[in-house]
């Protein structure tokens, strides 16, 4: 077991979490440099299990009302309903 550092957190949790949380950084960097074509991350138009759009942490909504929103990943208008292969799970 790791040591301790924080109550009930160990320094193994706490390295996970900072790798997680530096890989989405890396991720949303190569986004920003280049949004990527819909057919280039296999994006669905169904959600993929519990995987859809509305809870990845790329995906902004356009309005309440709306089921389109925005994906800082992917070049156009996605559905809150569909799936890519570039999911990941928001915070």
């Amino acid at each position: 077991m790791g040591k301790t550092i924080i109550a009930g957190v160990t320094q193994r949790q706490d390295l996970g979490r900072a790798a997680g949380i530096a890989a989405a950084s890396a991720i949303t960097a190569a986004a920003e440099a280049q949004s990527l074509e819909k057919p280039a991350v296999d994006y669905r138009a169904q959600p993929r299990g519990g995987q859809r759009c509305a809870g990845c942490a790329f995906f902004r909504t356009q309005s309440n009302l709306s089921r389109l929103g925005h994906c800082s990943m992917v070049i156009g208008d996605v559905a809150a309903d569909a799936w890519c292969a570039i999911w990941a799970p928001a915070a």
